[in-house]
């Protein structure tokens, strides 16, 4: 079985102005988030982290925080990148550089939405045997349904339909 324990990145109210910003009330949040992590690891026994995050800043803050919960409990670790435009993944300068470095030491295992963003990554020194591209379809949920019995499924997919989707 497995023990599914939650910790929202988010523990003060922000706004969008702020986000992915370095202001006083971003850096109190992670430090709170942060905190509460170790706590959770500390007391739930934690095997495992599967961390969700975007672009820019937040990547290397996640990235960061990744890196830094292996290297203090030695444990396995998963980061999920939802976004798919690979120009609009990292931040710009010595902080892309950071981010790279805490993706390869800090993460076992990176989840993306598609081919570019792999093929960014591997480009950018990733190894690509910790790259997974993921998708958010799963034909196990049309299973049961009238149409799967027939023999044509008729699907209304809504969204943006590109190959930065995986689509």
């Amino acid at each position: 079985s497995i023990d599914i324990h939650f910790i929202n990145t988010c523990k003060i109210p922000r706004s969008n102005e702020s986000s992915g910003k370095w202001k006083l009330p971003n850096i109190h949040n992670y430090i709170l988030f942060l905190w509460s992590a170790f706590q959770t690891i500390n007391r739930e026994k934690i095997g495992v982290i599967h961390m969700h995050s975007s672009i820019k800043n937040a990547l290397l803050k996640d990235s960061f925080s990744l890196w830094l919960l292996k290297k203090y409990y030695s444990i396995h670790t998963i980061i999920q990148i939802h976004f798919a435009e690979p120009q609009s993944i990292y931040a710009c300068g010595f902080k892309k550089k950071l981010t790279n470095y805490f993706l390869k030491q800090g993460a076992d295992k990176i989840l993306v939405l598609g081919n570019n963003v792999s093929d960014m990554l591997v480009e950018e020194g990733i190894d690509k045997q910790k790259i997974k591209q993921v998708t958010y379809f799963h034909d196990r949920v049309l299973e049961n349904t009238k149409q799967m019995k027939e023999s044509t499924i008729h699907l209304l997919f809504l969204g943006s339909i590109d190959e930065r989707k995986g689509i």
